[in-house]
């Protein structure tokens, strides 16, 4: 996961969490990469692709993790009121592969 920010803000160090010894996630702007299987393969979730109607660029979308062991979760969301496409929180069955809005 590669992700460029050319603001003066340093990079925060507590966007990497382990949720035991296979499972750690990282996330940082408006995106987050899991892996399950100890590193040997990532997925990465991209707002800019994988939040339908998302509007680029907000910073500090990503607001917070939380992954338990059985793959479920959230994922806290800094929004931008009147934004297109942000939602306050997302949530997961499958260690955040895939992030939903739930009604």
């Amino acid at each position: 996961m590669v992700f460029r920010h050319d603001d003066p803000d340093p990079i925060p160090r507590d966007q990497i969490r382990f949720v035991n010894e296979s499972i750690g996630n990282a996330f940082m702007g408006w995106m987050y990469a899991v892996t399950t299987d100890k590193g040997a393969s990532w997925s990465v979730w991209d707002a800019q692709q994988d939040l339908p109607k998302w509007q680029c660029c907000n910073y500090r979308l990503v607001g917070d993790v939380k992954l338990e062991v059985d793959g479920t979760g959230a994922m806290r969301l800094n929004t931008i009121p009147g934004r297109s496409g942000e939602a306050p929180e997302l949530h997961t069955n499958d260690y955040g592969k895939h992030w939903y809005v739930t009604q």
